[in-house]
């Protein structure tokens, strides 16, 4: 297969990001993740398949033109509220109501693209990168798609553009070893050290992730951040904050960007037909979480 014909899903292309990875990034979202993790702010992105994604604000209310062109009588009314059966329209391959929809309060999240065409959008914003900028890939999971990441980091090399990556590192070995040469930064979560823990907040195990961390903080010239999610309830405890510093330390990691929790993407759980796990989860106090933060800088740990 050539290079050029090696395709992925991806659901946006986002400019100007100065959040993931040194100066102004074009940050890319994958999709497709193998984690569940119950406050994830992009679940449009767990799934590898596109998805329909419905904005009711955009929805105009005594128009019908997607329920009378929906095959499989997944969209109806109740009152003046449109209703979807997304578990029908998940399963449609027609998808005629996204043609029908003038306003686009319904969309496809989710779409197909070569690699050589994505390097083509990515090079377009070369003039604002500066001497620290680049391209982000992120998701989801872009290491997932192992191939299409692969083309993709290869081809930006290639062309001088700086790259990074943010991953669960939920992936296998192999492919972290194939892409890393053409990596100059890596992101990466810390979530919770405890196996059983992680798999009741995230439906995975983490032995694989936790391999993964110790073989690059081994073997990786390049710089590592790894991050930590602080949600409250979940993974705030005193005892899994010690077990990630002694992690940590055996890994010689010393920088760690805490991430606190904060109730971004609610709505669009709703929009992809899906419940989220954490309506009453708030973020955590200031006070919490900078007696988080001093137990990480008090045993060698500086957090970003």
């Amino acid at each position: 297969m050539a290079e050029e014909s090696v395709y992925g899903i991806i659901t946006n292309i986002q400019p100007y990001s100065v959040h993931d990875g040194p100066g102004i990034r074009t940050l890319v979202f994958f999709k497709g993740c193998s984690l569940r993790c119950q406050w994830c702010s992009n679940p449009e992105n767990i799934f590898s398949y596109p998805q329909l994604r419905f904005f009711p604000e955009a929805c105009v209310k005594n128009c019908s033109d997607c329920i009378d062109s929906c095959a499989s009588n997944a969209i109806n009314k109740i009152g003046d509220q449109l209703k979807i059966d997304f578990n029908i329209c998940n399963d449609c391959n027609d998808k005629q109501c996204i043609s029908t929809c003038k306003k686009k309060a319904l969309q496809i999240c989710g779409y197909r693209i070569v690699a050589e065409e994505l390097v083509n959008e990515i090079e377009k914003d070369i003039p604002f990168f500066g001497d620290d900028g680049g391209v982000t890939l992120s998701g989801g999971e872009p290491l997932q798609q192992a191939d299409f990441a692969y083309s993709i980091l290869k081809k930006c090399k290639e062309k001088g553009i700086s790259t990074a990556v943010e991953s669960c590192l939920n992936v296998p070995l192999s492919t972290i070893e194939k892409c890393l040469p053409y990596i100059d930064f890596f992101m990466f979560d810390i979530k919770i050290i405890s196996a059983q823990t992680h798999f009741d907040y995230c439906k995975t195990g983490n032995a694989q992730i936790l391999n993964n961390i110790k073989f690059l903080s081994a073997i990786a010239k390049i710089p590592l951040l790894p991050r930590f999610p602080l949600i409250p309830a979940l993974t705030d405890d005193n005892e899994n904050i010690l077990n990630i510093i002694e992690f940590m330390k055996k890994c010689g990691l010393k920088y760690l960007n805490v991430l606190p929790y904060m109730k971004l993407g609610i709505n669009k759980y709703e929009q992809i037909g899906t419940d989220y796990a954490l309506p009453s989860t708030q973020p955590p106090s200031k006070v919490r979480e900078q007696e988080i933060i001093s137990l990480f800088e008090k045993n060698g740990i500086c957090c970003i």
